[in-house]
């Protein structure tokens, strides 16, 4: 996406809010929506707004579930960092989403399964993760490195990811 970020956090939340309030059932472009929530988890940002925000823009979009649309997989790892609200309802639409993806992208499907339940993660999973750590030694990407760590932080493999 090549957004960077720049000033202060404190009120990010703001014009979001102020744009769901404006035309709640308007339906954002996948890029559009991404860029608007990009501060929200680092911030005092309204996460159940951002989550509502990503999931109208996905469920609207004209993507087919092409997992090889960027703004799509772009869109669905926003969606997963709007889950650090610790609530079990926005994991629902979350992976409903992903499971709709074909083909099914390996990074964010791990890390759907590590993040949303990572005491129940199974040994396939984790075995899953450490492969796709194992593959990031020479990615030059710094989105897809930071997606693998963030996917090994709860079954605690960040370390690998280094």
């Amino acid at each position: 996406m090549g957004v960077e970020a720049i000033g202060a956090f404190s009120s990010a939340s703001a014009p979001l809010e102020d744009a769901w309030r404006a035309d709640p059932g308007h339906g954002a472009s996948l890029r559009s929506a991404t860029a608007a929530v990009q501060p929200v988890p680092n911030s005092d940002g309204d996460l159940t707004t951002a989550h509502r925000l990503l999931v109208g823009a996905i469920e609207e979009g004209n993507h087919g579930y092409d997992a090889k649309g960027p703004a799509l997989i772009d869109a669905l790892h926003f969606l997963l960092l709007c889950n650090y609200g610790a609530r079990e309802e926005p994991w629902t639409s979350c992976y409903a989403a992903v499971s709709r993806l074909r083909p099914s992208p390996p990074r964010l499907s791990v890390s759907a399964r590590t993040w949303g339940d990572p005491a129940h993660a199974d040994v396939a999973t984790l075995w899953e993760l450490d492969e796709i750590i194992d593959s990031t030694t020479k990615e030059t990407d710094p989105a897809r490195v930071v997606r693998v760590g963030t996917a090994a932080v709860y079954p605690d493999r960040p370390a690998a990811v280094r």
